[in-house]
């Protein structure tokens, strides 16, 4: 039987390669997902700016949020077992994701209230 070994090599790591640490990251992305403080945080968020979009828009504040979210709790809750900077990557990422299913709850609701 013939195997071809090229995919199976492919995939494997070679020192220096960035293959562990985009593993590290996605970890992280998923760990974060199911952050119940962090997703708290991000529904406090669209609710504060649903409340003063009149005044302050809708963009600028969520991206401030998100961001803010993301460097806020890697910074006071440190993991040994991941860099400050891939945990807040990864908080960027999760943020954005809770974010957009906030959103969409948001809108939904809203629609159903009118």
């Amino acid at each position: 039987m013939n195997v071809d070994h090229r995919a199976e090599v492919a995939l494997r790591p070679w020192p220096g390669s960035s293959f562990r640490k985009s593993v590290v990251v996605t970890d992280l992305v998923l760990s974060q997902l199911g952050d119940l403080f962090r997703i708290g945080l991000i529904v406090a968020l669209v609710v504060t700016m649903r409340r003063t979009a009149s005044v302050t828009g809708r963009f600028i504040p969520l991206v401030l949020g998100v961001v803010f979210v993301a460097v806020m709790l890697p910074a006071t809750m440190p993991n040994a077992s991941s860099s400050s900077g891939d945990a807040i990557l990864a908080g960027l990422i999760s943020n954005s994701i809770i974010l957009a299913v906030v959103l969409a709850c948001a809108e939904v609701i809203a629609r159903v209230r009118r």
